[in-house]
């Protein structure tokens, strides 16, 4: 296999190489050829076909071998490009004809690895959606339950957003919008105004105060 790209969050062990890091989910040697294939060839009058069939399953196995070592470099790929959940893995791997028990135990291969961090992906979210997307705590948690994130760490994060921040931001993309709506009458401007900031995710005690506080100071200014 191909040598590990390490992410910034994880630390190599400076006594081991590459391949220790990158190390095989279940596939380290070649599998033995089953008993069941033992007992086939000993069965066969046909020495030469005993063989034969020896060897078709030693040639099955090392096939398996390398597709899982090709699938594990997939996800490696994907991982190194962009975060992912637990989750998102491990549906990935069961889409790909792992078995649902092994899918995990390959999940937390890469979790102790650190290419999965599920509160690190959570936390990047939700800064992500609030600060540059102007989005609220309902829209936030939608989009961590679409990336299958766990809902204790979702609950956790979202937690941690303080309510302050989550008005100032409401207001902010208020009065944004607000001063697109100018030519409108006051109450057609509320109505559209409190259906933009909900669509946005947030909740109904915000969305009234950012509404009523930008169209008064929008209205006034104008």
């Amino acid at each position: 296999m191909s040598n590990v790209t390490y992410l910034p969050w994880v630390t190599p062990d400076p006594d081991a190489d590459n391949g220790a890091l990158h190390e095989s989910v279940h596939v380290a040697e070649p599998a033995p050829i089953p008993a069941v294939v033992h007992d086939m060839a000993a069965g066969s009058a046909d020495p030469a076909a005993a063989s034969d069939i020896e060897r078709e399953a030693a040639v099955d196995s090392l096939l398996l071998d390398a597709e899982l070592e090709r699938l594990d470099s997939i996800v490696i790929r994907k991982l190194t490009a962009g975060d992912m959940s637990s989750g998102e893995v491990r549906v990935f791997l069961v889409q790909q004809g792992i078995p649902e028990l092994d899918a995990l135990r390959w999940v937390e291969r890469y979790e102790r690895l650190g290419y999965v961090d599920d509160e690190r992906l959570a936390e990047a979210l939700a800064r992500a959606w609030s600060e540059r997307k102007g989005k609220g705590r309902g829209a936030i948690a939608s989009e961590m339950r679409r990336r299958h994130i766990d809902p204790d760490i979702c609950n956790r994060v979202l937690a941690n957003m303080s309510d302050e921040s989550e008005a100032d931001k409401a207001l902010e993309v208020a009065l944004t919008r607000a001063r697109q709506l100018g030519r409108l009458d006051r109450a057609t401007a509320e109505r559209r105004l409190v259906g933009f900031l909900s669509r946005r995710g947030f909740n109904g005690s915000t969305v009234r105060d950012a509404v009523r506080e930008a169209l008064d100071s929008t209205r006034n200014a104008g």
